[in-house]
């Protein structure tokens, strides 16, 4: 028998003891881990925020926050909480945004172990619109090439 089999033998009732007396959850950390994702279907008035979430194993809830800078400002929620152990992709379409604006957000992720923040992103609402009078109609295309609007001048 060499010398660290003596130790963790003649120890090993302490390490149980101390194992028990603070439970075994207390020994392995499980802070969600996080990914802020870039933005999608970005358009002058929405956007779809996107991050992938690990809750490892714990109840969590998973969050938004957004605004004109890296302060913030607004956090938006996804509705309901996660759990288990495998990576979750979590989509927010936003509404109601300003076009031609620059916005910052980044996911957020909250259980009993602890709170975890992803980087920041930056995407940017569209900001130009073409009205072309065609026939009597107008129609307004954006800068992306959706159209927007849709109407007879007659």
């Amino acid at each position: 028998m060499n010398n660290f089999q003596f130790l963790v033998n003649r120890y090993s009732h302490l390490c149980i003891a101390f194992i028990s007396l603070i439970g075994f959850s207390q020994l392995k950390a499980a802070a969600p881990e996080v990914l802020t994702v870039p933005a999608t279907r970005v358009t002058y008035f929405e956007a779809n925020l996107n991050a992938r979430v690990n809750p490892k194993g714990l109840s969590t809830t998973i969050s938004f926050e957004i605004g004109t800078t890296t302060s913030y400002g607004t956090t938006v929620s996804i509705s309901g909480t996660s759990s288990g152990s495998v990576i979750l992709f979590k989509t927010k379409v936003l509404n109601d945004l300003t076009p031609g604006k620059i916005y910052h957000y980044r996911v957020k992720a909250v259980n009993k172990d602890g709170t975890t923040y992803g980087s920041d992103r930056v995407f940017t609402t569209g900001n130009s619109f073409t009205k072309s009078p065609a026939n009597g109609h107008t129609v307004v295309v954006g800068d992306n090439g959706l159209v927007y609007a849709f109407g007879y001048n007659g």
